[in-house]
C-alpha cells in the first residue's frame, strides 16, 4: 500500500503535465512511473541492506496509474470543479498564488507526517505529554524552540495572507487553519503538541489582523525574512544532549534511505524552499538573470549553513540538504504563471450578502463542534484515569536475586575476538566504516572501536563526551551510550572516572524509569516502550547492578520485566512465538527489541 501511495503524486503530476488524448497521457504516466521504479530497484542492488522486488515495480506502476487516473477524472467532476473554481477565485493572482498553496500544503504534510492518525488514548496522551508536562512545571520552557516555531508560524501566516485576497473572512480561515494544523499533531502517530508550538501559533494568530493590512510586496518580504530566519535558526541550533561534532557527508541521501526522519527532513526542505520561491516570485514573467542571481545567493547561503554545522554539537551536515533545497527552489521558481499583474482586489473590503448572513449560524455551529471535539481529545489525552496495570513503589520492591549472575564486566555482551575476526574476513568494509564513523565523532563507533581496537580512540576525550550526555525525550540514546561506555570500557577507566560514569548511568536509569512510569505511562502493550526506553532501561540496569549501593534501577527493571513485560509477551506470542508490529516500526528496526533483551 505504501508503494502505491508514494507513486500517486508522481502519476498525478505526470498526467496533468502531459498533453494529448486521455489514453496517451495515462499510458505515458504509468510507463514513466514503472521506468523510474525499475531504475531505482536496479540501483538498490548496489546498496547494502536493500532488497529488490518485482512486486515493488508492479505496485509503483499501479500507483502511477491511479494518480494519472485521478488527474484525468477529477477535473471532470462537478464537485472538484466547484472547489477548484472557488479556491481560484480566492487567490490574489494565479500562478504564484497556486505556488503559495503548494508551499502551505507541503507545510501541513511536514507537520503531520507520517500522516497516520490514531485516537487511541495512549497515542493522545503521548501527543499531549509535552504540553501537560509544561503546564505542571515538569519541563522548562525552551525559548530556542519557541523562536523556531514562531518564525515558522509567521512565515506560513504571511504566505497564506499573500496567497488569498484580503478580507476578514479569509483571515479568520487562516487563523483557524493554523491552529487546527498544530492541534492535529496530537492525533498523528509520532507527533506531539509542544507548549512552545501552541504559544507561537497563538502569537501569530493575534498578529494576523495587523499583517493583513500589509501590501502584497510587504507580505512577501515578511515571508522571506521569516522563512530565511527560521531555516538559519533551525540549521544552526545545537543539540542539547548530543555533543558530537561531525564532518560533512558528501554522499547524497546516505542518511535518508533507511530512516523515516530522513523523509521528514526532506519534507521540511520542500515546504521551506517552495515558500522562499513564492516569496521571491512576482506577477508576470521573471527575468532569467534575476532568477539565476537569486539561485546563486541561495546556494551560497545554504552551503555556508551546512559548512557551519561542522562546528556545532549534535548537527549532521549533509550535502543532500544543499542539493535538495536548491533543486526544489529551482523547480518552484519556474512554476508557470500568466503574464500581467495581480488580479485580486488588494484593499477591497469583504462583501457580506444575505447568503453569507444565513451561513453565520452554520459556521458558529461548526466552530462549536470543532471546539467540542478538541475538548474531548484533550480530555482523553490528559485524563489521569488509573492505568490497567499498577506499578508498585520502588522502595517496596525486594532486591532481586539472580542465580548465576556474572558480576564481571563487560555484562552487555560485546563482540568476541573470534566474531571480530569473522566479520573482518567476511565483511571487511564494516570495520572500515566504523573507524571512519569513530573519527567523525559518532559515539557508538568510538565506544565499539575502543573496545575492539584498544588505543585507537582517545578515551580521555571519550570520557568527557560521555559525561556531557543528558537524557532528553525518551532518553534511550543517551542512556544506552552511557551504559555501553561504562560497561564495555570498564577496565579503561580509572576509579574516579568509573565512579563518575556509574553515577551518570544511575541518573540516566532514573530518567528511563520516570519516562516509563509517569512521563509516557508506557505499558507493555504500547509500541513506544520498545522504541527504545525498555532496551535502554535494561542496559543501564545490567551495567550498574551490584556496583551501586542503591540498586533501585535493577529492582524496578526486574519487577517490570518479569511481572509486566514477559506475561504480555507470553499472552501475545502464545506457545509458538511470533511478534506483530506495524510496517513503519518494522522499517525502523524496533524488532531489535527481541534480541536486545534477555
Amino acid at each position: 500500500m505504501l508503494n502505491v501511495l508514494v507513486y500517486l503524486p508522481f502519476g498525478f503530476l505526470a498526467a496533468a503535465r502531459l498533453k494529448g488524448s486521455i489514453a496517451r497521457r495515462l499510458l505515458l504516466a504509468t510507463l514513466a512511473g514503472a521506468l523510474l521504479s525499475a531504475a531505482l530497484e536496479f540501483g538498490q542492488t548496489y546498496l547494502p541492506g536493500r532488497v529488490t522486488s518485482v512486486l515493488d515495480i508492479v505496485l509503483n506502476a499501479a500507483g502511477s496509474l491511479g494518480g494519472g487516473a485521478m488527474a484525468l477524472v477529477l477535473p471532470r467532476l462537478r464537485l472538484s470543479r466547484h472547489i477548484y473554481q472557488t479556491l481560484h477565485r480566492s487567490l490574489r493572482y494565479p500562478g504564484a498564488g497556486e505556488l503559495g498553496l503548494v508551499a502551505l500544503c507541503l507545510w501541513v504534510v511536514s507537520q503531520w507526517a507520517p500522516l497516520v492518525p490514531s485516537l487511541d488514548p495512549g497515542n493522545l496522551k503521548a501527543g499531549l505529554a509535552p504540553l501537560k508536562a509544561s503546564l505542571e512545571g515538569g519541563t522548562a520552557f525552551e525559548w530556542a524552540r519557541f523562536t523556531s516555531y514562531l518564525l515558522m508560524c509567521f512565515g506560513t501566516g504571511a504566505i497564506a495572507l499573500a496567497v488569498v485576497r484580503p478580507g476578514r473572512v479569509h483571515t479568520r480561515w487562516i487563523a483557524s487553519s493554523l491552529l487546527l494544523v498544530l492541534a492535529g499533531k496530537v492525533v498523528m502517530i509520532d507527533r506531539v503538541l509542544a507548549t512552545e508550538a501552541l504559544l507561537a501559533g497563538c502569537c501569530t494568530v493575534a498578529c494576523l489582523a495587523l499583517l493583513q493590512r500589509l501590501r502584497l510586496s510587504g507580505l512577501r518580504l515578511l515571508a522571506f525574512i521569516a522563512l530565511a530566519a527560521f531555516y538559519t535558526h533551525y540549521t544552526l541550533l545545537p543539540s542539547p544532549s548530543d555533543t558530537t561534532l561531525r564532518t560533512i557527508n558528501w554522499v547524497p541521501f546516505r542518511g535518508h534511505i533507511n530512516s523515516e526522519y530522513g523523509i521528514f527532513n526532506l519534507l521540511d526542505l520542500a515546504w521551506v524552499f517552495t515558500g522562499l520561491a513564492f516569496a521571491l516570485s512576482s506577477p508576470g514573467k521573471q527575468s532569467q538573470r534575476i532568477r539565476a542571481l537569486q539561485g546563486t545567493l541561495l546556494l551560497t547561503w545554504v552551503a555556508l549553513l551546512e559548512w557551519c554545522q561542522q562546528f556545532i554539537p549534535g548537527r549532521y551536515p549533509d550535502i543532500t540538504d544543499v542539493v535538495v533545497a536548491m533543486g526544489i527552489w529551482w523547480l518552484a521558481s519556474g512554476f508557470p504563471r500568466p503574464p500581467g499583474g495581480a488580479t485580486g482586489f488588494r484593499d477591497k473590503p469583504p462583501v457580506v450578502n444575505a447568503r453569507g448572513a444565513t451561513q453565520r449560524p452554520l459556521a458558529a455551529l461548526l466552530a462549536c463542534l470543532l471546539l467540542a471535539a478538541a475538548a474531548f481529545i484533550f480530555y482523553r489525552g490528559t485524563s489521569d484515569a488509573p492505568p490497567s496495570y499498577s506499578l508498585p513503589d520502588i522502595d517496596q520492591l525486594p532486591a532481586p536475586l539472580f542465580a548465576g549472575f556474572r558480576p564481571a564486566h563487560p555484562r552487555l555482551r560485546p563482540p568476541s575476538t573470534a566474531e571480530v575476526g569473522l566479520i573482518r574476513e567476511l565483511n571487511p568494509g564494516f570495520w572500515i566504516r566504523r573507524r571512519e564513523a569513530a573519527l567523525e565523532g559518532e559515539l557508538y563507533s568510538r565506544i565499539l572501536m575502543a573496545r575492539v581496537e584498544p588505543g585507537s580512540v582517545d578515551t580521555a576525550e571519550l570520557y568527557g563526551d560521555l559525561m556531557k550526555l543528558e537524557p532528553s525525550g525518551r532518553g534511550q540514546e543517551q542512556t544506552s551510550m552511557l551504559a555501553l561506555g561504562y560497561d564495555w570500557l570498564y577496565g579503561e577507566w580509572n576509579p574516579p572516572q568509573r565512579q563518575a560514569l556509574l553515577d551518570k548511568v544511575a541518573r540516566a536509569c532514573d530518567y528511563q524509569v520516570e519516562v516509563i512510569r509517569n512521563k509516557y505511562s508506557l505499558s507493555p502493550y504500547n509500541v513506544y516502550l520498545y522504541n527504545r526506553p525498555l532496551q535502554a532501561l535494561m542496559m543501564a540496569a545490567l551495567a550498574s547492578h551490584g556496583d551501586i549501593s542503591d540498586d533501585s534501577c535493577m529492582r524496578f527493571t526486574a519487577d517490570y520485566w518479569q511481572n509486566r513485560v514477559l506475561p504480555v509477551w507470553r499472552q501475545v506470542m502464545g506457545e509458538n512465538g511470533g511478534w506483530h508490529e506495524g510496517g513503519e516500526y518494522v522499517g525502523i528496526g524496533i524488532g531489535q527489541a527481541i534480541y536486545q533483551l534477555p
